[in-house]
This record gives structure tokens, sequence and C-alpha cells, in this order.
């Protein structure tokens, strides 16, 4: 198996974890915080939804930055989280756009091209 399937197999095994585990939460659970058990930093407000949309954002990014030429950019995203928020039914829709695109990202991919460098702009 080539590294890009693998990682192509794994990614997509994590995010059906990801979806497992959020599988029946309401939208009232949703908005429960995790508890902040020290100095880490968690980028979010710490609820459940503030962590997927996280992560869902995070997809865009990563996959444009790395794969795309840097075609989604912040403002693009706030936008679209303003549209929604604080839709949980939404945030779950946006999280399977977001893991789609991450995905389409990788599409054509060979393994030499895990290699490349990407400029940061």
């Amino acid at each position: 198996m080539r590294t890009i399937e693998l990682l192509r197999h794994e990614a997509d095994l994590a995010y059906r974890e990801v979806q497992s585990a959020l599988d029946g939460v309401t939208e009232k659970q949703s908005w429960a915080v995790l508890p902040n058990h020290g100095p880490d930093y968690i980028h979010t407000d710490g609820s459940i939804q503030g962590i997927v949309l996280h992560v869902a954002t995070c997809k865009r990014i990563y996959g444009s930055v790395a794969f795309r030429s840097t075609e989604v950019r912040w403002r693009d995203l706030a936008e679209q989280l303003d549209a929604f928020e604080p839709s949980w039914p939404a945030a779950l829709e946006y999280l399977d756009a977001s893991h789609a695109y991450w995905m389409s990202t990788w599409a054509g991919l060979e393994d030499k091209d895990l290699e490349n460098e990407v400029p940061r702009a």
C-alpha cells in the first residue's frame, strides 16, 4: 500500500470514530464545556460544538494551504460560520462538508507530492 492510500484510509477511519463519538449528541449537550485541567490552551470555548467547529475549520484551512494554493481564507470561513452558528445540526453538516473537502484536497496526490514544500502566506 502506498503512503497516500494509507493516509486516506486512516483519515476516513478517524473521521468515522469522530462521527461515532458525536452520534446522539443533542443540541443542548453540544454546549457542554469540557473542563480545562491545567494550563493547556484549547483554541475554542471548550464546548463540544466549539471543538467540532474548530476541527471542521482546520480541515478546510489545512487542506487549502497544503494542497490548493490557499484557495480558502479564514475570512471566508468566518462568514460561513456566522451564517449558521449556533445551530448544532448545521455544525454537524459543516463538519461533514469539511471532511469531504479535506479528502478532496488529496484527490490525485501521489506519495511524492507529500514531500512538496508549499509557500506560507
